[in-house]
């Protein structure tokens, strides 16, 4: 819960400076005005990464889990700042720790390691249109 608020404070919501500030401009209606095209983006963004955040959180990972998530990989590394060849590997890590039937502690440990790095390269990356153009 704090890593998600944390992405909505410091990340989603920085250009209107911060959850309360979003919250108070929205209830008195000083809402920006903003491009469809960067307001889309955004929104997906918020999406992706939230259900990610959930995914690198959950007690325990079902194998059931990663169709939540899978389809999302490619647009959260080009959202990262992470360099597109570690990108790659985080993807090949997840695929192959999910692949290893029954789970074992070295796979385990791959998923999580590939996880946060790719939750600390979303942390990092500058802006929504980082590497997306």
């Amino acid at each position: 819960m704090i890593t998600w608020l944390a992405f909505g404070h410091f990340k989603w919501s920085k250009q209107d400076g911060g959850l309360v500030r979003l919250v108070i401009n929205n209830f008195t209606r000083k809402r920006k005005t903003v491009n469809d095209g960067d307001l889309a983006d955004h929104i997906l963004t918020c999406l992706f990464v939230s259900n990610f955040i959930g995914i690198v959180f959950w007690r325990s990972l079902h194998y059931q889990f990663y169709c939540w998530y899978f389809h999302t990989l490619g647009y959260l590394i080009l959202r990262s700042a992470l360099p597109n060849m570690l990108g790659v590997f985080v993807v090949i890590g997840i695929e192959v720790s999910f692949n290893i039937f029954p789970a074992t502690p070295i796979s385990s440990g791959v998923l999580q390691m590939c996880h946060f790095m790719l939750l600390i390269g979303l942390w990092f990356s500058e802006s929504d249109k980082q590497k997306v153009e």
